[in-house]
């Protein structure tokens, strides 16, 4: 048995043996959510994929989920196993099995409710066991994998000087402003929140922000203490959850995300057009529609870059009409993603009827997506190389007809595509690619991204239909855009 395995035993056996001796399901509870915190936390203490990381995260999965392990056990192994916190483990995942089959159960859509409570739960999972690095620590998972690429991101920079490091602080610093916002935005639905609730919390991010390049010039041990001091500040800001509720909340969540999109693939209305007429009462898409809530038309981490576009490339497209150059990309978007959806009618009063919601607004909008879908991918994914494919970074540095090369970001300009490509290929962001060819992010960004359309390096889409776009979730409102 591996020392580690043998030492969280020993503790958890403290733990069990005074569920044991307990006759209170409340003590019980109590003991569950001490054994469940405990781990999480010890899990946090050793890196993703290490041994010591799955000793731990096997025995959190035992304890919180018994019901799982028992299937795979017989008879002897189960007893063997059996913790004096197991029934209430299981009637707290019960619990929650119970109230979504009294909300959803008996919605007519195929698969069965068993079907769609097993894949959530398998979801659920893997989702929890990734970002349990984040729990109680302050910040979300976000900003979180922000500070990780951040961290690498450093560690692979050199010289470590200030010139070096500054860009790369300053994105990440940007990060962290976006979190402050997404936490303003919760906090202003509290009925405690006020104004020096909020303005402590800018003195925190500024502090945090105005400490990042200095620390990142001391080394990563400096680094990392500003990070941790950041993260014991911003706990004071949320209302800490146990393991369980946590990990029930995701569930719920996942649940609800499975049921909307097997409803949804089902029921033809779903398509229909935008005039089309209201479903008959006591319809299937109804009964789904008035049971299921709306769903965001975006992935939530694309919707926030979309919101930030901290430099700018967002609202740089706009409708090419008289009068119309607020109407961009992004203004469409955060429109669009409001609670409740609007519908098209909607959509056009907000921007004054001033274009057609129908006819303009929404292929402008598809056409958008299209365009910023290499730029949005590159955005939010940790990898912080290109995302085309080796084939076409190949072509382009091959460039046997001299195309790329030939192609200037303007007419006296010494960038080219090709010289675009090789520079962003030798750092780890666009500003750092930006400084080096002394040029604005905002418009390195749009050369780069005209350019890939221009020679079609983007393969198109296989349909035009909003289901099988990857950024997009299928919203009944709409129509098709």
């Amino acid at each position: 048995m591996h020392p580690l395995d043998r030492q969280l035993n020993q503790r958890l056996k403290l733990l069990f043996d005074r569920a044991k001796a307990s006759q209170e399901s409340r003590e019980c509870y109590k003991i569950l959510d001490e054994a469940l915190q405990m781990l999480a936390q010890e899990a946090q203490k050793y890196p993703f994929g290490s041994q010591e990381r799955r000793i731990v995260i096997t025995l959190l999965s035992e304890i919180m989920l018994p019901g799982l392990w028992d299937k795979f056990l017989t008879p002897q192994e189960r007893s063997q196993r059996l913790k004096s916190t197991d029934d209430v483990a299981r009637q707290r995942l019960g619990g929650v099995k119970k109230s979504l089959s009294a909300k959803y159960g008996n919605l007519p859509i195929n698969p069965s409710f068993n079907y769609c409570w097993d894949e959530a739960l398998g979801n659920t999972q893997k989702e929890f066991l990734k970002k349990i690095d984040i729990y109680q620590r302050g910040v979300d998972f976000v900003l979180f994998d922000k500070w990780q690429s951040f961290r690498k991101q450093v560690a692979k920079l050199l010289p470590k000087d200030e010139l070096t490091l500054t860009p790369a602080c300053q994105d990440f610093i940007q990060a962290v402003f976006a979190w402050q916002r997404r936490l303003e935005r919760r906090l202003t639905k509290r009925q405690d929140c006020n104004p020096a609730i909020l303005q402590k919390l800018t003195e925190t991010c500024q502090t945090f922000g105005n400490a990042i390049l200095p620390a990142a010039l001391l080394g990563d041990t400096r680094l990392d203490e500003e990070w941790h001091k950041f993260c014991d500040e911003a706990k004071r800001y949320y209302r800490p959850k146990t393991v369980w509720n946590w990990f029930a909340m995701l569930l719920i969540y996942r649940f609800k995300d499975i049921i909307i999109r097997e409803g949804r693939i089902q029921l033809e209305a779903a398509d229909a057009p935008v005039n089309a007429a209201e479903p008959e009462s006591g319809s299937k898409w109804e009964v789904i529609t008035k049971k299921i809530p709306k769903r965001e038309k975006l992935n939530q981490e694309i919707l926030e870059v979309i919101e930030e576009d901290r430099y700018g490339i967002f609202d740089s497209k706009h409708i090419n009409k008289q009068n119309c150059t607020d109407i961009t990309f992004r203004a469409i978007t955060l429109c669009k993603n409001r609670q409740p959806p609007p519908n098209l009618t909607e959509i056009q009063a907000h921007f004054d009827n001033r274009v057609n919601a129908q006819t303009t607004i929404s292929p402008f909008y598809t056409r958008c997506l299209r365009y910023f879908k290499p730029i949005l991918k590159e955005f939010t994914s940790e990898d912080t190389s290109l995302p085309l494919p080796p084939e076409v970074l190949q072509q382009i540095e091959d460039d046997s007809d001299g195309k790329f090369e030939n192609k200037r970001m303007s007419k006296d300009s010494p960038v080219t595509f090709r010289s675009t490509i090789q520079t962003r290929r030798e750092v780890t962001s666009w500003k750092l690619a930006a400084n080096k060819l002394k040029v604005e992010v905002k418009d390195i960004i749009g050369f780069y991204l005209d350019c890939l359309h221009e020679f079609k390096l983007i393969p198109p889409d296989k349909t035009r239909t909003r289901r099988n776009n990857p950024l997009v979730q299928p919203n009944p409102n709409l129509g098709d855009n």
